[in-house]
């Protein structure tokens, strides 16, 4: 299961109310997503991959903090991936947490970790963690530089992808 806890103080304005719901989901998550300002506004003046590290211990095999043009982190255990961001002329950030995420997903079930089985899975190792981080945010990237949630096709990702990598 994934889980991407987003923040809504509008909506909910107590933090105390939504954390523990919040937290109960993470427990029951294989892979977490969450923005550092989302994070900041669960757990304010924490350091982000202290409560990734937290997280990870009481269930999710990965936590992934993004934090736009400063690209993410990702957390499994002890291990930490910092993958940079993507330099782009922002024109609107909506979708660009749903892109990352639904990319991420993709690339980890390209990789073997998906299904009931996915914690049991091979492990991966943290150089395919950091080219599917990329790649995620290569398509956030995308999104972000066009107006309105409008992530990439698969041909305009490849194409992204092979040009961060060449």
């Amino acid at each position: 299961m994934t889980f991407d806890p987003n923040a809504r103080p509008a909506i909910t304005p107590d933090v105390a109310q939504v954390l523990p719901r919040v937290e109960r989901l993470v427990r029951l998550s294989d892979v977490v997503k969450v923005s550092d300002e989302d994070l900041g506004w669960y757990h304010p003046g924490a350091d982000p991959v202290e409560v990734a590290r937290a997280w990870t211990a009481s269930g999710p095999v990965l936590v992934v903090v993004t934090r736009g043009a400063d690209g993410s982190v990702l957390v499994r255990g002890d291990e930490v991936v910092t993958v940079p961001g993507v330099p782009v002329t922002v024109a609107d950030t909506i979708g660009a947490g749903d892109t990352f995420m639904g990319a991420l997903i993709d690339a980890l079930v390209g990789l073997g970790a998906h299904g009931p089985t996915a914690r049991g899975a091979r492990r991966t190792e943290p150089g395919e963690l950091r080219r599917a981080a990329s790649r995620s945010a290569s398509a956030a990237a995308i999104t972000v530089s066009r107006p309105g949630a409008d992530p990439p096709t698969p041909a305009e990702l490849d194409a992204a992808t092979q040009a961060a990598t060449a």
